[in-house]
């Protein structure tokens, strides 16, 4: 089975312990949410999520986060898991761009340049 999460854009930030916004579509399979305890509905979410982000060289990699700093939403309710419905989902700029400015103003960052198309 493929990866059930596609990566919208990666956004450079500054802010404490934070270096990037990692902006990501993924497919929940809904049921309950531990860290919430609420009922998650099956479907296609967007996340939003401010991370530290560094090369330890040798191919390796590190990403640090922290416990709700960011912030997801149902952007389309979904039975069951399609990967080429995920390959070609486009998600409204306005949705992106209002829970972006969500996680920034809640972890007082600062957005250093344009987004890149991860």
């Amino acid at each position: 089975m493929r990866n059930r999460r596609r990566n919208i854009s990666i956004i450079p930030a500054t802010g404490h312990e934070v270096n990037r916004i990692k902006v990501e579509l993924y497919y929940n399979e809904g049921g309950m949410s531990y860290a919430t305890y609420q009922k998650e509905e099956r479907g296609y979410y967007l996340i939003v999520l401010p991370e530290f982000y560094q090369d330890e060289g040798n191919g390796f990699c590190s990403t640090k986060t922290s416990a709700f700093s960011g912030i997801k939403q149902l952007i389309e309710p979904a039975k069951r898991f399609g990967q080429k419905k995920l390959d070609n989902f486009t998600v409204d700029q306005e949705v992106i761009d209002r829970l972006v400015n969500h996680v920034v103003n809640k972890n007082n960052l600062t957005i250093t340049k344009e987004p890149l198309a991860a």
